[in-house]
């Protein structure tokens, strides 16, 4: 009896097509938002700090006085002088610019990005929920939501009340929802999402939030790129096996394996030495 092989990247390429149509959809618009992120990321590695300060030339006509001769009349010295003119440009940084536009996708995506990770910590077991939202509760401290003063106050009224909203309803999905399908789930989430929203847009007294919350925040997308780094850095090790093993008629799969491995992990910590300053070797560096 041969039985049907689960579509994964090691054995089916296009291995979400066999996913329902709604998660098809999600992954290709993570998909492509993840594209436009790296265009971004690109554009603004490329044209550097001149996206928000440009350099203003500035030009000075400075006088300066000059002997051109002397004469002499009885015991007195006189000189001749004459002004001699002199050009000076120096570069002065503009004043910096800000976009709120490009704050707010910023915060938008970041938002996004944490209404499906705790979506996705519902779904998990116990322990893993609780880890999961441990996670979720210690990045909304990183936010400082005391500065929308919501309705005037300055302590932490605006974390009160997010914790309010997703945590008791994080967990009645997780421990009494359980079959609530994922779209439903984070159709939730969102709407508590919104509901805050509105809150601060009605009793906010801070200046500039998204500014803000955008400021703070990026702590958010960097604590959440190092999680997903440590899940799925395995899986590069995981596809070499597969790549040296898919032949089963090779005899030296595991000194291939061996040899593979040890070359990207000795890769990957003279990065790291290299990223953080210990070396400064004149060697190709991979992923550098």
């Amino acid at each position: 009896m041969t039985q049907k092989q689960i579509g994964t990247p090691q054995n089916n390429l296009f291995f979400w097509k066999n996913w329902q149509k709604p998660y098809q959809w999600l992954y290709g618009s993570l998909l492509v938002l993840l594209v436009a992120c790296l265009t971004a990321y690109f554009y603004g590695h490329w044209f550097g700090s001149y996206t928000v300060i440009h350099w203003q030339q500035e030009t000075y006509l400075e006088a300066v006085q000059i002997v051109l001769d002397s004469f002499s009349q009885g015991l007195y010295n006189f000189p001749v002088e004459a002004n001699n003119y002199v050009i000076t440009e120096k570069f002065v940084a503009s004043n910096h610019r800000t976009y709120e536009l490009t704050n707010g996708i910023f915060l938008g995506i970041v938002v996004i990005s944490l209404l499906l990770f705790v979506t996705v910590v519902t779904t998990l077991s116990r322990l893993f929920y609780a880890i999961g939202m441990t996670i979720f509760v210690l990045i909304l401290l990183g936010f400082k939501f005391e500065y929308l003063q919501l309705f005037g106050n300055t302590g932490n009224l605006a974390l009160g009340i997010l914790l309010a909203l997703f945590l008791p309803l994080s967990y009645y999905f997780q421990a009494f929802r359980i079959k609530t399908s994922f779209w439903m789930r984070f159709s939730a989430f969102v709407l508590a999402a919104v509901l805050f929203v509105a809150l601060v847009a009605i009793g906010g007294k801070g200046t500039h939030p998204v500014m803000y919350l955008t400021g703070y925040g990026i702590l958010a997308p960097i604590f959440i790129t190092l999680l997903f780094t440590v899940m799925v850095s395995h899986e590069i090790i995981g596809n070499l096996l597969f790549l040296v093993t898919r032949t089963r008629h090779t005899p030296r799969s595991l000194l291939y394996f061996s040899v593979f491995s040890l070359v990207y992990l000795a890769n990957m910590a003279l990065l790291y030495l290299h990223n953080s300053g210990y070396i400064r070797w004149e060697i190709f560096y991979f992923d550098a």
